[in-house]
């Protein structure tokens, strides 16, 4: 079996969320947490993510669940170039930062000669602050915002330029992006099995490679199950096999997802 080094992976945590925005592509909040057992299938399977992305839902959601995590990615010992939370920032408090600090160190024990960190990226936007507004703990919501802002592990706001024609978002009448999956590509070398541009993996171990609301995603965009398949099967499957190294990188360069300052 081939050691799997991916460009991309999000980690769906969780399919809860305590907002409902209006412009949502994941839809309603579903009550579908990520076990402990799917995560650690994930991280047999994987040698090294070169980004890897955690969200939901709201992934800061649950402290346990959070901590599971967090628990799972250390005692793995998974390596990792670096890590990103997607978060609403309405949930963030001093035992979520604890967890981060934790990571944090982890992160830096890999890489002693080259400072690395976990980030977290606020989405943020004109439907969020309607929703936050509404809500009845907008006054925590906004506090607990303010908490990440100043933490040491926010790196900027998610750069949302489009709205997908996925979950609430079919709703609004406004010109909307349709969900499509990536082209996959990778490249096998010495038992060494590298892909691009993304795979996502869903709270239930549903294995796809693109966004969108959960429901859609299972029916349309499955490839497999963490659980149940093996992951190196699927990718040569489903991805084209690219023979040189460069033309690899040439497409995987394509899907980094933008994150600016405020």
């Amino acid at each position: 079996m081939s050691k799997i080094r991916l460009t991309n992976l999000g980690i769906v945590l969780t399919e809860r969320c305590n907002l409902n925005c209006i412009h949502c592509m994941r839809g309603c909040s579903l009550a579908h947490d990520m076990d402990i057992k799917t995560m650690q299938n994930i991280f047999k399977q994987v040698d090294f993510v070169n980004n890897l992305t955690i969200c939901g839902g709201e992934p800061m959601i649950d402290e346990e669940l959070f901590t599971s995590l967090i628990d799972t990615i250390i005692s793995s010992q998974f390596l990792l170039g670096s890590l990103s939370f997607i978060t609403n920032g309405t949930c963030y408090n001093d035992a979520i930062a604890s967890q981060l600090l934790r990571l944090d160190e982890y992160i830096n024990h890999l890489f002693k000669d080259n400072y690395r960190s976990c980030n977290v990226a606020l989405s943020f936007d004109e439907y969020h602050i309607e929703q936050i507004k509404e809500h009845p703990l907008s006054e925590q919501y906004f506090h607990n915002m303010a908490k990440l802002l100043s933490s040491p592990y926010y790196c900027g706001l998610v750069d949302i330029n489009e709205i997908y024609d996925s979950g609430n978002a079919k709703k609004l009448d406004i010109p909307k992006m349709a969900i499509e999956a990536y082209s996959q590509y990778y490249y096998e070398k010495k038992g060494k099995l590298d892909h691009g541009p993304l795979l996502s993996i869903l709270s239930d171990g549903t294995i796809s490679e693109c966004d969108g609301e959960f429901t859609y995603l299972r029916e349309h965009f499955n490839y497999g199950n963490i659980n149940t398949d093996a992951l190196e099967n699927i990718i040569k499957k489903r991805a084209v096999k690219c023979y040189t190294k460069v033309g690899f990188n040439y497409h995987v360069n394509t899907s980094q997802k933008n994150f600016h300052k405020i």
